[in-house]
């Protein structure tokens, strides 16, 4: 009997683990799609972007990283060409992990915030636009999907 109990407490454990997975992805993509429509209002709206700047959030991306997950998870990839479609911009992160690029995502927003406080709201706007094609690029890389290039 000890061992089927041992047997269920691993299933039990492994269950746990793919939820935990599930929930934190979604979580996290939630949030990252939050913040990105914060950065679009910010772009069109640059008197009030520094309320909205300091409405990111970074909750849900605390609460993983304090529980180790593994953001590599979302994504087991790279970042390639054929997710990026050969934009410039990206090209600096190409091969990066995805757990790389969601912990660039994050440190970007502290630095935005920072330096919204310091500055005035025009003097954002460029940051708010790169921050707001970087997260674009990154739910895409996450979610599998390439980015599409219009001329």
């Amino acid at each position: 009997m000890s061992f089927w109990k041992e047997l269920f407490d691993i299933y039990q454990h492994k269950l746990q683990s793919r939820r935990l997975a599930s929930g934190a992805g979604r979580a996290l993509v939630q949030e990252m799609k939050t913040n990105l429509c914060l950065l679009a209002e910010a772009l069109d709206s640059p008197n009030d972007s520094p309320d909205l700047i300091a409405s990111l959030s970074d909750s849900a991306f605390m609460y993983y990283c304090q529980q180790g997950y593994d953001f590599n998870t979302f994504n087991q990839q790279k970042l390639t060409v054929s997710t990026t479609r050969e934009i410039r911009e990206f090209n600096q992160y190409l091969s990066q992990s995805t757990e790389d690029l969601v912990y660039r995502a994050y440190q970007r927003i502290r630095v935005l915030k920072a330096f919204a406080k310091s500055q005035n709201a025009i003097k954002s706007q460029r940051r708010i636009q790169s921050l707001l094609r970087y997260h674009i690029m990154l739910i895409a890389h996450i979610q599998g999907q390439s980015l599409s290039t219009s001329n």
